[in-house]
């Protein structure tokens, strides 16, 4: 679907679409999709706005991509400064660290989850 989130729950409606393609790709894409393929082909999710912080923006996140081709924003050269992947039968875990302002973090954001006050609901 082109949103995933119709409602117009307690974070307000879906900022950005699922539907990603090449059209979408680029520096303003607002493609909310991740995409989890292989150690070198990942996304995760980070602000729209440079230096944002988790808190403030956790409904408004969109997918940022080690790889062109999944329509969203790229993540820059130099941004992620260490990674580990690790793949069981069950999941997928990616850890790592980042140079957070080269994905429109405020590099003072300590982070967390991106439900940092609990349930939404």
């Amino acid at each position: 679907p082109y949103q995933v989130d119709t409602s117009n729950g307690i974070r307000g409606p879906q900022s950005g679409y699922n539907i990603c393609n090449s059209t979408t790709e680029g520096p303003k894409s607002q493609c909310q999709t991740a995409f989890v393929n292989s150690p070198d082909d990942w996304c995760l999710w980070a602000p729209q706005a440079p230096l944002s912080n988790v808190s403030d923006t956790e409904g408004e996140m969109v997918a940022w991509c080690t790889k062109k081709g999944h329509g969203t924003r790229i993540i820059p050269e130099g941004a992620v400064t260490g990674m580990s992947w690790v793949r069981t039968t069950n999941y997928i875990q990616i850890t790592g660290a980042l140079s957070q302002q080269l994905l429109d973090l405020d590099p003072r954001d300590g982070g967390g989850e991106m439900d940092p006050h609990g349930a939404d609901l």
